[in-house]
């Protein structure tokens, strides 16, 4: 269920945590990375907007409709957003993984 608050936060029903969700630009573009999870929906809200910071870093200009931020007037550090880049190759690997039938 997403967030009614805030953009790109989803609750997980099977983790009982707050899901980063964020659309891809780069190699899988359209499809969505799931970036992590959360015990507050603010902190979800927060790397969520690192993570945004972190695709247009990786794809300047790519973007074909401007995103907004969940705290416009909150510092983003390189570091979260670095952490971010992180878990969307994570993400992406685990997207492009074949997944074993079972």
């Amino acid at each position: 269920e997403d967030s009614e608050q805030y953009d790109g936060v989803r609750w997980s029903k099977e983790r009982w945590q707050w899901a980063v969700i964020v659309k891809d630009i780069g190699n899988v573009a359209g499809s969505e990375l799931v970036c992590g999870f959360y015990d507050t929906e603010a902190e979800a809200a927060k790397a969520h907007d690192c993570a945004e910071v972190a695709l247009d870093q990786e794809h300047p200009g790519a973007r074909p409709d401007k995103w907004r931020r969940n705290f416009p007037s909150e510092a983003i550090y390189q570091d979260e957003v670095d952490e971010q880049a992180t878990r969307i190759r994570e993400a992406r690997t685990s997207l492009a993984a074949p997944r074993s039938a079972g």
